[in-house]
């Protein structure tokens, strides 16, 4: 679903606002579950150390109220990093 044929060829479907809401409702929904797995299972000291170094990261980077633009990349990094570590967990 992710090309629509046009005539001789495709193109890429169009996303709407309400195609990334609700994606992005799926993605919380799924990683609360994940958390709530994780919570249950038990953290190894590894995951736990990772988790609060990107807690840490996080209020590094917001201290001022924001990210800065230049900061950006290193924010994306350590959201992948804590999202992955609470998926890993489950």
């Amino acid at each position: 679903g992710l090309l629509c044929k046009t005539g001789r060829g495709y193109r890429v479907r169009a996303v709407t606002r309400e195609d990334i809401a609700g994606a992005v409702e799926v993605r919380g929904v799924l990683e609360g579950l994940a958390a709530r797995q994780a919570a249950e299972r038990g953290l190894s000291a590894e995951a736990r150390a990772t988790l609060e170094d990107c807690l840490a990261e996080g209020d590094r980077l917001f201290a001022n109220g924001q990210v800065l633009l230049e900061e950006l990349e290193r924010y994306q990094r350590m959201n992948m990093r804590f999202h992955r570590t609470i998926i890993e967990a489950s």
